[in-house]
């Protein structure tokens, strides 16, 4: 005997697997946000400000390259080693170079000092969550699954 039909538990994953990938995105978004927040400080020059000191440049084949420095406060009484900076690097940036950059929070890289365009990332990554999210709830309502009759099992008669 059968307590409950597979219509039924088919339903109740397909309602879990909804919920499950709109906590997923939620959460996303709140990341997002938080990283679009700590570029916009960046941008209008709010944090630390100070200089790195350039040890690494770590480039991939692409030819996108990162760099990882020394921090320090302008004031000495900040210095943090092996921050990465999260802005885009020129060509012309190279290992013992000093730039201007900024701290902001407890973010564990290195803005630019003036003009950080890194929150742009940001502003795209929360755009492009907050779209998907619109389209699962358009196309997935929870509601809409729990209103649902159960399936039928259509494998025909089971003997009791």
């Amino acid at each position: 005997m059968r307590l409950v039909s597979s219509g039924t538990v088919v339903r109740a994953l397909l309602v879990l697997s909804v919920v499950a990938v709109h906590a997923l995105l939620v959460i996303g978004i709140v990341t997002t946000m938080d990283v679009l927040r700590t570029g916009l400080d960046a941008a209008h020059g709010r944090g630390v400000h100070g200089t790195v000191h350039v040890d690494e440049r770590l480039c991939k084949n692409s030819g996108n390259c990162t760099l990882v420095g020394t921090f320090t406060s302008d004031d000495g009484t900040v210095r943090t080693p092996y921050q990465r900076w999260q802005d885009s690097a020129d060509d012309s940036v190279h290992v013992g170079d000093e730039l201007p950059g900024l701290v902001v929070g407890e973010s564990d890289g290195v803005y630019r000092a003036a003009g950080s365009r890194a929150w742009v990332v940001g502003a795209f990554g929360l755009a492009l969550l907050a779209a998907i999210e619109l389209v699962w709830l358009w196309f997935f309502p929870v509601r809409r699954l729990l209103d649902r009759p159960p399936l039928r099992d259509t494998r025909g008669a089971h003997a009791a």
